[in-house]
């Protein structure tokens, strides 16, 4: 049995013949997460968990698919030696903007983005491979500066460089 808690996966052997295998090991129960694989009968499966109403509804990657997502990214920038760094966005007043709004917002302000992602509710975390902690900090100012008629928005900026050298601190 497969039974979803949050952003993980959790697997149960009800007693098949065969078993259930999660990195070649048979297990009788696991936790799987995002990218996991495991082997049911003769039927090898690969793990995604569908993103929640509020992040399909903005076309927004879950907060595992960011970390999948912010994993690879990393990789590539420290092959290419380029910079990567990431924006949190959420309203300073919750409940003032919207998330369509905060979504609009990011996505016209930073069209670089590689990632638009549900943090948690109400923040938005944004990938920004290739951008300096220089023009990631302007991207923020710009981002947060007001529109009329509109909420103010909160922005912090995080760049990967060598003593960060883990997308997880990043998001820390």
């Amino acid at each position: 049995s497969l039974s979803r808690a949050g952003e993980t996966v959790r697997l149960l052997d009800l007693g098949s013949r065969n078993g259930c295998w999660v990195s070649g090991l048979r297990v009788p129960e696991a936790v799987l997460r995002v990218g996991s694989s495991l082997v049911l009968g003769g039927v090898s499966v690969s793990v995604q968990v569908a993103p929640s109403y509020n992040a399909a509804t903005f076309g927004l990657l879950e907060r595992a698919a960011l970390l999948v997502r912010l994993a690879e990214a990393s990789e590539r920038s420290h092959a290419l030696r380029q910079p990567l760094s990431v924006l949190m966005v959420r309203s300073l007043r919750p409940g003032k903007v919207s998330m369509a709004e905060l979504v609009s917002r990011s996505a016209s302000a930073l069209p670089a983005a590689q990632g638009l992602a549900l943090y948690e509710p109400g923040v938005l975390c944004v990938v920004l491979a290739g951008t300096s902690a220089t023009v990631a900090e302007m991207l923020a100012a710009r981002l947060t500066e007001p529109l009329d008629g509109s909420g103010a928005l909160v922005c912090g900026a995080a760049s990967l460089d060598e003593q960060h050298n883990t997308p997880e601190l990043l998001l820390l």
